[in-house]
Parts: C-alpha cells; sequence; structure tokens
C-alpha cells in the first residue's frame, strides 16, 4: 500500500428558562447534584445546562466566563482563541423558526488539537485537524497519501476547511446560501473519514452540509487519475444541522463516534456501509455537480451517529433505528453508557414552543463538555513553556496545513 501511494503521489430551540427559574430552585439543584458523589462530571454538566427541561442560560453565562478565564490564565498567544461563544439567540444568520440554542461553545484549532490527541490516548483512534486553507487539490491528494500510509490500512478522520458553501436553496431555510470560501478555521468545517485499502481508498463524506468542498472532489479526481480505486460515500440526507455554529463540534463527534464503531466491526469502510446502510433507488436532496468525477454511493445515516442530529429529518432511515444500541467501546458500569440512541437524545432533548416537538441540544452540551476537557488537560502542564512544547507536538501529531 506504501508503494501505491508512492506511486500515486508522484502522478501528483425553543423554550428557555431566563426568569423563568427563581434562585431559590437554581440553589437547589446545586445541592442535590454536589449531593450525589457519585454522579458524573458529564452528568452534572448536563443537569447544570437543562434544569427542569429548560436551557439555562444563567448556566452558559457561568460557563462561558469559567472557560474564558482559564483560557487566559494558559497564557497562550495565538490569532485563533481556544474558544470562541455565538450566542444563537441574537445571530442575525440563525433563520427564523429554527430552534434558538443560546450560547454555543465552539472549539478553536489548538481545542480541536487537544482532543484529537485525548481521543487517540482513551482509543487509539487518528483524527487529523486542518489549520489553514489550501487552495490546490495536488496539495490535499498528497496529504491524505502521507497520512494513509501511516494508518496502516485504520480508518483515519480529518476535519478539513470548507472551500464551498454550495449554491444551493436548502430545503430546510428559507434563504439562499451564497457564501465564499472560508479561509479562516472559524466557519465552516467538514468531517471525512478515509482508509487505504488494498489498491485504493474509501471516503466518507459526513458533511453537515453535504459536499462543500469541491476541492476534496478534485483531490479525489486526482487520486483516481493515478490508477487508485477511489470509493466515496455521503449520507442520502446529509443535512442534520440546526444552528450555523456547531459544525466544530459535530465534526469531531461524528468522527470519533463512527471511527470507534468501525474499530469494532473491522473491514474496509466500504464493505460495513454499504453492507449495512446502503441506499439503492433513491436520488439525494443534494445532487452531484459537474465538477465532480468520482460516483458517490449514497447510505443510511448509521444509528450509531445518531447522537450530534439536530434536525429530525436526517434521521429518516430504511436500515437504521433509533431504538438500536452504539456498539459499546468497553464494559461499563455506567448504565448510560449502554442507552438506545433513542434514549440518549431524549436525555438531551428540550422542548421546543417554536417547533412543538422536542429538540436534540446535545451539540450545545458537547461543546461546554470539550471545552472543559481541552482545558483540563492544558492546565496539567506546570508552565507555559511545556505547554506550548506539548502543541507543538500535537500539531506534528494531529494537525496537518
Amino acid at each position: 500500500m506504501a508503494h501505491a501511494f508512492s506511486m500515486a503521489g508522484g502522478k501528483l430551540n425553543a423554550l428557555f428558562c431566563t426568569g423563568n427559574h427563581t434562585a431559590q430552585v437554581e440553589e437547589t439543584d446545586r445541592h442535590a447534584r454536589a449531593a450525589n458523589s457519585s454522579t458524573s462530571p458529564s452528568e452534572l454538566l448536563r443537569q447544570q445546562l437543562f434544569p427542569g427541561n429548560c436551557i439555562s442560560h444563567t448556566a452558559q453565562q457561568d460557563l462561558e466566563v469559567e472557560i474564558g478565564g482559564r483560557a487566559l490564565d494558559l497564557e497562550l498567544l495565538d490569532t485563533n482563541p481556544l474558544f470562541t461563544f455565538a450566542d444563537l439567540k441574537d445571530a442575525a444568520s440563525t433563520p427564523a423558526g429554527i430552534v434558538n440554542m443560546g450560547a454555543v461553545a465552539r472549539p478553536g484549532h489548538i481545542a480541536k488539537l487537544v482532543l484529537a490527541d485525548l481521543y487517540e490516548k482513551k482509543y487509539g483512534i487518528k483524527i487529523h485537524i486542518q489549520k489553514r486553507h489550501i487552495d490546490r487539490a495536488e496539495h490535499l491528494a498528497d496529504l491524505l497519501l502521507r497520512k494513509l500510509d501511516k494508518s496502516r490500512q485504520m480508518p483515519v478522520g480529518l476535519v478539513l476547511h470548507s472551500n464551498r458553501i454550495p449554491m444551493f436553496r436548502d430545503p430546510y431555510f428559507s434563504q439562499q446560501l451564497f457564501r465564499g470560501p472560508e479561509q479562516d478555521h472559524r466557519d465552516h468545517v467538514l468531517p471525512v473519514i478515509v482508509q487505504a485499502t488494498r489498491n485504493g481508498i474509501d471516503v466518507i463524506n459526513l458533511d453537515v452540509l453535504a459536499k462543500s468542498s469541491c476541492l476534496l472532489a478534485d483531490a479525489l479526481c486526482l487520486l483516481k487519475n493515478t490508477g487508485m480505486k477511489v470509493r466515496r460515500m455521503a449520507p442520502l440526507i446529509a443535512a442534520r444541522q440546526a444552528d450555523g455554529y456547531s459544525c466544530h463540534t459535530d465534526a469531531l463527534q461524528i468522527l470519533k463516534d463512527a471511527i470507534l464503531a468501525h474499530k469494532a466491526r473491522g473491514g474496509s469502510l466500504y464493505q460495513q456501509y454499504w453492507k449495512h446502510f446502503g441506499v439503492t433507488g433513491k436520488k439525494p436532496i443534494y445532487q452531484e455537480s459537474a465538477n465532480d468525477f468520482i460516483p458517490t454511493s449514497y447510505i443510511d445515516l448509521p444509528p450509531h451517529l445518531h447522537k450530534p442530529v439536530q434536525r429530525s429529518q436526517a434521521l429518516i432511515s430504511n436500515r437504521a433505528s433509533d431504538r438500536k444500541r452504539p456498539p459499546a467501546i468497553a464494559p461499563s458500569a455506567n448504565a448510560q453508557k449502554t442507552q438506545t440512541i433513542a434514549e440518549h437524545r431524549q436525555r438531551f432533548s428540550v422542548y421546543s414552543e417554536q417547533l412543538g416537538k422536542p429538540v436534540n441540544n446535545f451539540l450545545l452540551f458537547k461543546g461546554y463538555r470539550n471545552a472543559i476537557k481541552a482545558i483540563e488537560r492544558l492546565e496539567e502542564f506546570p508552565d507555559l513553556l511545556s505547554r506550548e512544547r506539548y502543541i507543538q507536538s500535537i500539531q506534528i501529531k494531529h494537525g496537518f496545513e
């Protein structure tokens, strides 16, 4: 496989509780959480953010101040901050009628690298984070080959820049989406899984917007033209995100869940996903553009990837069920680890009066949880020099230009 890569490389919401919860109720909640010492940090955070099946603005504000202060104490100077917070209820870009989710914690480049490193240490999986916009398909194709050459035919996750927001009318939005290239890693990113096969590569594009990287398509075309077998898959209904800020958290989460599930099953991505979730005889919402020459096989979104889905439309599936349990990572005494996807989504759902149904706020929760995890990891280093050395090491290990 290394030889083949070398040859190819050479050729190329809702109901909010602001003011509805009294200080006495919140104080009672805090005492109850503190009394239960066996409760996990994740569950404590969930109870803090969603008391009484409502989103607590007070909790969000407190967390934003805490995370921001701890990030400043790390003394890291970077043009891309560790975290930014987008207040969706005031965002002009949030379409009317779509759920208002409150303040979303969005991880910056360094935070994503830290989280990717934590995933590798805990689960033994690889996720690589792109730092800068790439404007040449040849450069991206070469990077894909280099990452795959070291993967030993195991799936690898990539968080890529989107260099194109497609010019289409999104059926879920009332507005036309016209945007240009994203250059600064602060707007849209897309999750991609790649795996080396005996004579080529398998690729799954899990982008929430579907096909927003013409550069990726061009890079795959270049690899195909070198004689490699390139097989690409994408969800039949990919628009699973209801806000314009959670794609960074979604990308990390869905890559982690997908690679972990595949690690438990083995085989090639194409064999597993097409065999169990392949869709035939249906046209996707988003058609191939004229510039894409790689045929795409469409799949249902597997049940183990339903956790971060915000839009219920993206859960429509012929072969998947929310009643199924996701693959267990390891035996655990925590009952929440064996919940079905439906039970998991219900745990993070808050009822929306606007939409008249529960809305999944898992990504809002996960954004804050990831921020706390990344901060805690960086706080383990005793001084700035050791933190900077660590960041340099993970930039080499989990990053690419």
